[in-house]
């Protein structure tokens, strides 16, 4: 009931504005989002930041994109996400466990999704959504992202259709603003003109790669293997944690990999374990996309 996202969603136009941050926390950029979808397969979406503008058609063929065929910064390609599907999550690999708090005036139940054992690694840390107790809408969503903790806020909550979106939204990281979103307008669109779903003529496929929290990537895990424990690293009585950076393919295998930290007797197997791991390919519009994420592999005597 939170976003636009499911089977029984109706044709809507939505336009939204959005601002981004640097590290220090100063403003970036700024610009607006705006989507029209009519089905699945018949959707066109619009970037506009500075004098720059994309626009993407989710069409039979796949997704094609007209305009300008840069990439966005990560803050500007979460604003999707973070408006229409806030919640988007593989829940049969998590177990779960619930909190009432109060957030400010905001009565809430935050739910706790910790990653199963047989399907997550260790070390990886849980997702926390916290839930109005007065109605069913998302108020924070916390999860471990790439170098820190990412929470985003919903504020100033309207019903649309079935469900319910929020027209104010605040990334963090690490206490830090990554991107503020202002849903301008929503509503319902009456009719449908294919025209305007229709690519041009040269609009292309474009190459689409997003980074995604650990704790979202572990959730997407169909295959484990363990790492074997170095005899030499078990001698010298030699733990820890061991941070990989990986790039999952749209087929969902490993396709690269490197070392962030951890213990140099421990890197090799555990670059040898997660390399054959295999992921539930990442979904982006609903075309499969590269994804970069976090590795967490724990040593423990």
């Amino acid at each position: 009931m939170n976003g636009l996202d499911g089977p029984n969603v109706k044709p809507w136009h939505l336009k939204a504005s959005f601002e981004t941050f640097d590290d220090d926390g100063k403003s970036k950029s700024t610009g607006t989002y705006e989507e029209w979808w009519a089905a699945e397969k018949k959707r066109k979406s619009t970037f506009v930041v500075g004098d720059v503008s994309q626009t993407d058609y989710m069409t039979d063929k796949g997704l094609l994109r007209a305009g300008s065929k840069s990439i966005f910064e990560n803050a500007v390609m979460r604003v999707p996400g973070d408006l229409l599907q806030p919640m988007a999550v593989r829940l049969e690999n998590y177990a779960f466990d619930e909190e009432d708090k109060t957030l400010g005036p905001v009565k809430v139940r935050c739910v706790t999704l910790h990653p199963l054992k047989d399907v997550a690694p260790p070390g990886i840390a849980p997702l926390v959504y916290c839930l109005d107790q007065e109605r069913p809408t998302l108020r924070v969503r916390t999860s471990l992202g790439l170098g820190g903790a990412y929470q985003t806020s919903y504020n100033h909550l309207v019903g649309f259709q079935d469900g319910f979106l929020a027209k104010s939204v605040e990334v963090m990281h690490d206490h830090m603003p990554v991107v503020k979103i202002h849903l301008e307008s929503v509503e319902n669109l009456a009719g449908i003109d294919d025209a305007e779903f229709t690519a041009p003529a040269d609009a292309v496929r474009p190459v689409l790669k997003v980074n995604i929290a650990g704790g979202i990537a572990a959730g997407m895990l169909l295959r484990k293997v363990q790492p074997d424990y170095p005899e030499a690293a078990k001698e010298m009585r030699l733990s820890g944690v061991v941070t990989l950076q990986a790039i999952i393919a749209k087929d969902g295998h490993i396709r690269d990999l490197h070392v962030v930290s951890g213990p140099t007797g421990l890197q090799k197997a555990a670059m040898d374990a997660v390399q054959q791991w295999l992921y539930r390919p990442y979904l982006l519009n609903g075309e499969p996309v590269e994804v970069q994420t976090t590795v967490n592999v724990v040593f423990a005597l």
